[in-house]
């Protein structure tokens, strides 16, 4: 792996791809948080700096769990079989009642752990 090249990754385990999304309500202080566990997820992660290369051969190998914020140019491309779904504030059951309430999602990121496989690398 080097910069430049285009990375296409899953997670290897099943249920392994964590999405969280933030959401804050215009006249309320403290944030919402949603927890959605996915069966599986397809990530395209254009390595952007050296940190960006050595990051991912770490992550590869074990050392730590791959978090998309991490990476400058990371896209999702799929999920699939959503598993469970968890609300921190508890008068909510799904994103959509936080829309329906004004909330906004403000921030949203996944987490991979227990390891990942790459599907494919093609050079920019």
């Amino acid at each position: 792996m080097k910069v430049g090249e285009v990375v296409k990754i899953s997670n290897l385990n099943k249920k392994c791809t964590i999405q969280t999304e933030i959401f804050k309500h215009s006249e309320i202080e403290d944030p919402v948080y949603v927890e959605t566990i996915w069966r599986g997820g397809d990530f395209e992660i254009t390595l952007m700096s050296d940190w960006e290369v050595e990051t991912l051969k770490g992550i590869e190998e074990g050392q730590y769990e791959l978090e998309t914020d991490d990476f400058k140019d990371c896209k999702l491309l799929q999920t699939y079989d959503g598993q469970s779904v968890e609300v921190s504030e508890a008068k909510f059951l799904s994103q959509n009642a936080l829309y329906e309430a004004g909330y906004e999602c403000v921030k949203e990121y996944y987490i991979i752990y227990d390891g990942i496989k790459l599907t494919s690398i093609n050079l920019e």
